[in-house]
C-alpha cells in the first residue's frame, strides 16, 4: 500500500469501499485510531476483525464518508472505540448518540487481549462506614474522565491513587464500568488499594459508555441503559454519572421520560449525578437524581 494514499480519507475511503461495505470486517466495532499514537488499540481491533479509522468531523468530506460507515453499523448495539482528533468532542459524540453508536475513550489503551483474559471470579469493592451528617461544611474532591480507559483508568489514574502522598481528605473517583470485562484484576487492585473511608467511586460518563442518552432515539436508548445497568453491578458501583447531551455547561436537566427511563431499567444504581447544572435534587423510587456538584450520599 505505500505510495497508493495521499490522505487519510483516501485510507478511511478504501477501508469502506473493499471491507467494511463489503462485510468483511465486524461492523459492529469501529475503532478510531489516531496515526500519531502508535500500538494502542490496533491488537486488539484485530483480535475482533475491525477496521481502523480516523475521522475529523468537523471537515464535511469526512463527516459524509462517517455517515455512510454509520448506515452499516447496527443502531443500538454499536461501538465506536478509540478518539478523534482535537475540537471534535461535542460534535463526535452527539453525531455517534443520534445514530446509536456508543462511544468508548481509548485512545492510549493497549494490551487488552490480555488485560480482558484475567478474570475475577466477583469484583467487590470496600465501603465505608455510615457517616451522620453535622451541620458543618464538607470538602469532597472529585475526579473527572472516569470513562478515558487508556490515558486516564490504565496509566493516569493508578499513579494518582498508589502515590505515596498522605492525604486525610476524601476523593470521589470516576472510573469506568468497562473495566469490569477490559481489565478486571487491575479493577479490583484499585479497589483492594483504596482506603474505604477517603476513596469513592463512581461511574464516568454515561455509564457503559461515553454517550448523550438525551439525544439517543428511544428505540435503542431504554437498551444501552439496561446494558449499563449490567456493566455498574459487574464493577460493583451504584452512583451513574450522567451526560445527556451537549450544549453550554451541558445546560439543559434530564427531562421527565428520561428519568423514568432511568428508573425502570437501572435495578443496581440508587444514584445519578447528572452534569446539568439546573437538574434537582429529587428521589424518584430507589434512585436519587442530584447534579454533580451536589454532596450525594
Amino acid at each position: 500500500f505505500t505510495g497508493m494514499f495521499k490522505t487519510g480519507q483516501d485510507v478511511n475511503r478504501y477501508i469502506f469501499e473493499h471491507w467494511f461495505s463489503q462485510g468483511y470486517v465486524n461492523k459492529r466495532i469501529l475503532f478510531g485510531t489516531d496515526p500519531g499514537i502508535p500500538g494502542c488499540l490496533r491488537e486488539y481491533a484485530m483480535a475482533l476483525g475491525c477496521a481502523c479509522v480516523y475521522f475529523d468531523i468537523n471537515n464535511e468530506e469526512d463527516k459524509a464518508l462517517l455517515e455512510e460507515y454509520a448506515d452499516l453499523m447496527p443502531k443500538g448495539y454499536s461501538q465506536y472505540a478509540g478518539w478523534f482528533p482535537a475540537g471534535n468532542e461535542e460534535a463526535m459524540v452527539t453525531f455517534l448518540s443520534e445514530h446509536g453508536i456508543v462511544m468508548t475513550s481509548a485512545d492510549f489503551f493497549t494490551n487488552i487481549p490480555f488485560l480482558s483474559g484475567q478474570k475475577v471470579e466477583k469484583i467487590q469493592r470496600k465501603r465505608s462506614s455510615e457517616m451522620t451528617l453535622e451541620n458543618k461544611i464538607y470538602v469532597m474532591y472529585g475526579v473527572t474522565d472516569g470513562d478515558n480507559m487508556g490515558s486516564y483508568m490504565q496509566q493516569a489514574f493508578p499513579q494518582m491513587l498508589f502515590s505515596d502522598i498522605e492525604r486525610d481528605f476524601p476523593i470521589s473517583w470516576t472510573i469506568s464500568p468497562n473495566a469490569a470485562f477490559l481489565m478486571p484484576r487491575v479493577l479490583q487492585a484499585i479497589y483492594d488499594e483504596a482506603d474505604a473511608e477517603l476513596d469513592d467511586f463512581l461511574s464516568g460518563p454515561t455509564g457503559a459508555a461515553y454517550t448523550f442518552p438525551g439525544i439517543q432515539d428511544k428505540s435503542w436508548r431504554d437498551h444501552y441503559i439496561r446494558v449499563t445497568d449490567e456493566y455498574m453491578e459487574a464493577a460493583d458501583l451504584n452512583v451513574l454519572n450522567t451526560w445527556n447531551e451537549a450544549g453550554p455547561l451541558w445546560a439543559n436537566p434530564m427531562t421527565e421520560d428520561l428519568k423514568k427511563a432511568y428508573v425502570e431499567n437501572l435495578k443496581h444504581v440508587t444514584g445519578i449525578l447528572d452534569q446539568c447544572y439546573s437538574q434537582p435534587y429529587e428521589t424518584i423510587e430507589h434512585i436519587t437524581f442530584a447534579r454533580a456538584d451536589e454532596p450525594y450520599a
